[in-house]
């Protein structure tokens, strides 16, 4: 009885866990993106995955450019409003919040590969495409 007891504890730990650790994110709303310019060392050196599982809020708008020549690392930038929401915060004089990141890695980034309706839109297959480029530099504009 005391075995099964200690096992059913074991268990509800187990899981209490588990779930108090699951869903925290460092980025919970947009407001939360200058978190990750503060603690862009957890991310350096690291895949650009890592980065976007600490992004809670859905990047709605996105685009990249990959490296340059004259030895400019490339970046993708994401906003967590569309191109239209965008526009009517600057009527409003709010600038929507932009995340840069800059990876090491040279890139293609060909919108007009994407269907038109996605060009500005950060897909799963985005994320499959580009999640292993290694993150050397992160800044946030608001």
């Amino acid at each position: 009885m005391k075995k099964i007891q200690f096992n059913l504890f074991f268990a509800f730990m187990v899981l209490i866990t588990s779930c108090s650790c699951a869903g925290q994110k460092l980025v919970k709303t947009a407001g939360d993106a200058p978190k990750l310019e503060q603690h862009k060392n957890m991310f350096i050196g690291k895949p650009l995955s890592v980065l976007l599982n600490e992004i809670g809020p859905t990047i709605k708008m996105a685009s990249a450019e990959g490296a340059r020549s004259d030895g400019y690392p490339g970046f993708f930038y994401f906003r967590f409003v569309t191109r239209k929401e965008g526009n009517k915060l600057r009527l409003a004089k709010v600038r929507p919040i932009s995340i840069f990141v800059y990876v090491k890695e040279k890139f293609v980034w060909d919108k007009r590969a994407k269907p038109v309706a996605d060009r500005e839109k950060w897909t799963e297959e985005d994320v499959n495409r580009y999640k292993n480029l290694t993150v050397v530099g992160i800044s946030v504009s608001q």
